[in-house]
């Protein structure tokens, strides 16, 4: 394809190889709009173009300014400038090109840049789906789970690249779908996706798959289901596909313990589950069992352990929310008087969650709230493609659940300076990074093709799939370089890690099917991405702001 560049005429100039890393999928109109050259030659005062795809204009041009960092922990790169473009707000699909013909990869500038990311995410959890739940790509799976006792433990979805199934994170997974519809809902979407024709949205169909799979983990008063699965029995089995896995009928335990963190998960994930399906004409027999287990396991939480109160705390809210009961009102309260805010959180801590669930109701939870963005947005000025948080193993989950804080302080304040974090965090998702890869496989140009899941190897090994991966699947990002080298570098020998030069002294990431590190997606990732994302499929109709939600008054029934 040839391009004509209107307005510029680019001398041809031999120059060091340069990099153009940029969000690969877009920006809405008002964004702040950045990319980083990276380069090893000093690219100063040479001329940079942003052009129009369609049209072939260039709409934008200037010159590299000085360097503003070298090689460092954040960066591989002896040269790096940025480019910034926010003026840019005509929609349109653009690329940026150097004078060395280098160019980014396209990106959009539209209200609807990430429609359809959402759907993408989904996609990656029906192939996750385990039992008889009509998963995507394999057939009903390990239907006989709980081979050491008389309960139906079916259902749910494999935790990760292996078949396990862990309640503390399918509790959380869908929550966060369920909050991601009620979040939609809650500004006004009516068009959800419903592509089995049910009448029920998708994110909802997905979260069912969660909450009927809770509501049998708690099948008497003395026996509560933590995790499905032996796990060395299923790591020695090698890949293969679900449903001709040899452990299914004879080694599919049920591990039983009574443990605050999961039982606390059960409870706010089903009690916002009997809100949702309350309202859903039809389902109003769902939504009383879902609320009577939840309230089951709820009451059971606050009688063992002594850590968790994140999660007792939300559990509480939540309850409140499908009740209206003072009881769970002041015990919410009470827990989140308890807490403070963290500088991490996703499925391990609720803490920062609690806090935004609360937020519209309590100024002490949403001036906590703030603190916890402030702190990330702070930490996410001090790298240069704006990551907020440590390379800890899932640290891209970690880096999403602290975006999603901001955009749920920013529905409540208006607040667009704070508001930046989400942004920065979404970029370095969708491309905006030391690697250039866009970690959501099928979104952008540069995505995993080679992740770490058995279930899509032996796919791909039987040919079925023409890659190492399916939409939606989302890496866990960059990791420790140190910790890598010491303990998993026999993972990817050299040959084979095809992005090593842009590793950075502090982290690493490969796009390799042996990296369980880096590059295993896991169900409560790709959640966490749905909600990201859910935030900007609720934005008003052709602008750029969420729909405010304004403090609120509680209203208690007497219950």
């Amino acid at each position: 394809m040839k391009f004509i560049i209107v307005g510029l005429i680019f001398p041809l100039l031999v120059l060091g190889e340069s990099f153009v890393r940029v969000n690969q999928v877009g920006f809405l109109p008002d964004d702040v709009k950045q990319a980083i050259v990276g380069s090893d030659s000093d690219l100063q005062n040479t001329t940079y173009l942003i052009r129009n795809l369609n049209t072939y204009q260039t709409v934008v041009s200037g010159k590299l300014g000085v360097s503003v960092s070298g090689v460092g922990p954040d960066t591989p790169f002896r040269y790096n400038y940025l480019i910034d473009f926010s003026t840019l707000r005509e929609k349109g699909i653009y690329v940026i090109e150097l004078e060395d013909r280098t160019q980014s990869p396209s990106f959009a500038v539209s209200p609807a840049a990430f429609q359809g990311i959402v759907d993408k995410l989904l996609y990656f959890l029906r192939v996750e789906r385990c039992g008889d739940t009509q998963p995507e790509l394999h057939q009903a799976c390990h239907l006989y789970d709980g081979t050491n006792v008389p309960y139906d433990l079916t259902g749910g979805w494999h935790d990760a690249g292996d078949f396990l199934k862990f309640t503390r994170q399918e509790a959380y997974t869908t929550y966060l779908l369920l909050l991601s519809y009620q979040i939609r809902k809650e500004a006004g979407v009516s068009n959800f996706s419903d592509q089995n024709n049910n009448g029920l949205p998708d994110i909802l169909d997905e979260a069912r798959v969660g909450l009927d799979y809770l509501v049998k983990l708690y099948p008497d008063q003395d026996h509560f289901v933590v995790q499905v699965g032996d796990l060395n029995a299923d790591h020695s089995q090698g890949y293969r596909l679900p449903e001709n896995d040899q452990l299914a009928e004879r080694n599919r335990p049920a591990i039983f313990e009574f443990d605050r963190q999961p039982l606390s998960k059960v409870a706010y994930a089903l009690a916002l589950g009997s809100k949702i399906f309350q309202e859903i004409t039809g389902q109003q027999n769902k939504a009383q069992e879902y609320l009577a287990v939840a309230k089951k396991a709820y009451e059971k939480a606050k009688t063992v352990g002594s850590n968790h109160r994140d999660k007792l705390c939300l559990a509480a809210a939540e309850l409140y929310f499908a009740t209206g009961a003072k009881q769970y009102w002041q015990e919410a309260v009470n827990f989140n008087e308890q807490l403070s805010w963290s500088d991490w959180g996703h499925s391990g801590n609720n803490t920062n969650l609690a806090n935004a669930r609360l937020a519209p109701y309590l100024e002490s939870a949403r001036n906590k709230l703030r603190q916890a963005v402030e702190h990330f947005l702070n930490a996410s000025k001090q790298n240069l493609f704006g990551y907020d948080v440590p390379y800890s193993w899932g640290s891209l989950y970690n880096a999403l659940s602290s975006a999603n804080m901001s955009l749920f302080y920013f529905r409540l304040s208006g607040d667009t300076v704070l508001n930046e974090l989400a942004v920065r965090i979404r970029d370095y998702t969708l491309g905006k990074n030391p690697w250039g890869v866009c970690f959501i496989s099928g979104v952008g140009t540069t995505y995993p093709r080679n992740i770490h899941n058995g279930t899509i190897r032996a796919l791909k090994e039987s040919g079925v799939l023409s890659e190492y991966t399916v939409p939606g699947a989302i890496a866990e990002g960059p990791f420790y370089r140190d910790k890598w080298e010491a303990n998993y570098s026999s993972f990817v020998p050299p040959q084979e890690d095809i992005y090593y030069r842009f590793h950075t002294s502090a982290c690493v990431y490969h796009d390799h099917l042996n990296d369980y590190v880096t590059n295993e997606p896991t169900i409560y990732g790709v959640a966490e991405a749905i909600l990201h994302f859910s935030f900007y499929s609720a934005l008003n109709s052709g602008g750029d702001t969420l729909p405010p939600e304004k403090p609120r008054n509680i209203r208690v029934s007497s219950e």
